[in-house]
């Protein structure tokens, strides 16, 4: 069997109620296809240009990896 392609769901809204965080949870209910889902943004900080430079925040090392 092939192996699972990563897939990055991107769902801007934190709400418990997000109308896209369902959408995004009922497709991947419906997955038939050797996928792996995993939601990339509940965790970011706002983006500030000035701590990005060397060592940035690991959020956003981690973000930029899944991307």
């Amino acid at each position: 069997m092939a192996s699972a392609a990563n897939v990055v769901v991107l769902v801007g809204s934190l709400r418990k109620e997000s109308l896209n965080r369902k959408i995004a949870n009922a497709l991947i209910a419906l997955n038939a296809a050797p996928l792996k889902f995993e939601f990339a943004l509940g965790h970011l900080p706002l983006y500030n240009q000035d701590l990005d430079g060397e060592n940035p925040p690991s959020p956003w090392v981690t973000f930029r990896q899944q991307i």
